[in-house]
This record gives structure tokens, sequence and C-alpha cells, in this order.
């Protein structure tokens, strides 16, 4: 079983010395996703991210979206604290807080 990082290991680079190239790689592609989203605010880069049918589930304020045309953009006028991500074998579970 993998080791959940926490937040001050993966600001550090300590974590990712014990995941898989898998884990990395998808670990690496999540953080782009992230910068491109947040910070970069570039939605036809942030996309180019995702599989051609990526969902949007966004439960708490009700958004989404299915297939890329669908999705909405999230992250213009949005910042995000992530609170605690994990990397089990196969996939990756973000756990964060979105703020405004």
């Amino acid at each position: 079983m993998v080791k959940q990082q926490s937040v001050d290991e993966q600001a550090n680079g300590k974590a990712t010395s014990n995941l898989t190239p898998a884990q990395k790689f998808l670990q690496e592609l999540w953080d782009e996703h992230l910068r491109l989203e947040f910070d970069a605010h570039n939605t036809e880069d942030t996309l180019a991210t995702m599989v051609e049918d990526a969902y949007v589930n966004g439960i708490p304020v009700m958004i989404g979206g299915v297939g890329k045309p669908a999705l909405p953009v999230v992250g213009v006028d949005s910042a995000r604290k992530v609170l605690d991500p994990s990397l089990p074998s196969n996939a990756l579970i973000d756990r964060a807080s979105d703020r405004n």
C-alpha cells in the first residue's frame, strides 16, 4: 500500500521518492492541471490535460458537465487550498477547499 502524502511532504518533495512511475506521472499531470486551471487560468491548456470524455461533478455548487465542450470554466475566479492529496495505486484523490 502506498503511504498517503502530506502537504508538507509534497512541498518538500520527500514523498515522491516511493511512487511508482505511473503514480509519479499521474501526480505531475494533476499538478500541471491545477496550475493551468487556478494559476494560469488557461482553459484550453487545462482541458488538454484531460481525457476526451472527461466530466466535472462539483457537488457543493451543483456545477458540472460531460465531455470537454460541456465542462464549465471553474478556475477563472477561484483558488484552491489542497487539504490532503492521496495517491492510491491506480487513482488520484484530491481533497481540497475551494475559496474565492
